[in-house]
């Protein structure tokens, strides 16, 4: 998960590249198991921690 952080707040890619480059092959597979690490989205992670 610290390389799909990194993407998150480094990179517009999507949450299915994302989720794939990290190795999931399934993007709600991804997004859940994010959720009951961080206990928020995948892009509200992106959202609070991005600096634009």
């Amino acid at each position: 998960m610290e390389e799909a952080i990194k993407l998150l707040i480094q990179t517009d890619a999507k949450m299915y590249e994302i989720g794939e480059k990290v190795g999931y092959n399934n993007v709600r597979q991804f997004v859940d198991a994010f959720k009951q690490i961080y206990s928020m989205s995948p892009m509200e992670y992106r959202k609070t921690f991005r600096e634009d």
